[in-house]
């Protein structure tokens, strides 16, 4: 049988999963100091004992010092190259009408076939 002590670390811990998922979703009107003092108070404490929530909160500072500078972070950036879209999505219709053109003539193959046999 399960204790008493092992029973009340699941409930906690899953009670704390489940704050730490409500303070996160707190945390950018947090920040932005958009909260009523008890969420604020409330946000503190739970950061006073959390450190996943923390490095969250570092997370979203990290995102907006970025985004006030009109930088994006390097995993972000992106390159587009035309050329490149443009050939890909020509090979793609090309494949595209030929596979169409391949599923006809079976179609057609096969119509003629069994047309071929019913008049016989």
């Amino acid at each position: 049988m399960i204790s008493l002590v092992v029973l009340h670390t699941i409930w906690r811990w899953d009670a704390l999963k489940n704050q730490c998922e409500i303070i996160q979703d707190l945390l950018p009107r947090y920040i932005d100091g958009a909260v009523h003092p008890y969420t604020k108070t409330f946000v503190s404490t739970h950061l006073s004992e959390c450190h996943v929530c923390n490095k969250y909160v570092q997370h979203i500072k990290d995102l907006s010092s970025y985004h006030s500078k009109g930088k994006l972070p390097a995993a972000a950036s992106v390159s587009f190259d035309a050329k490149e879209f443009a050939r890909t999505v020509r090979m793609w219709k090309v494949r595209a009408a030929i596979a169409g053109i391949s599923i006809l003539s079976v179609i057609l193959s096969i119509v003629w076939y069994i047309a071929t046999i019913e008049f016989e």
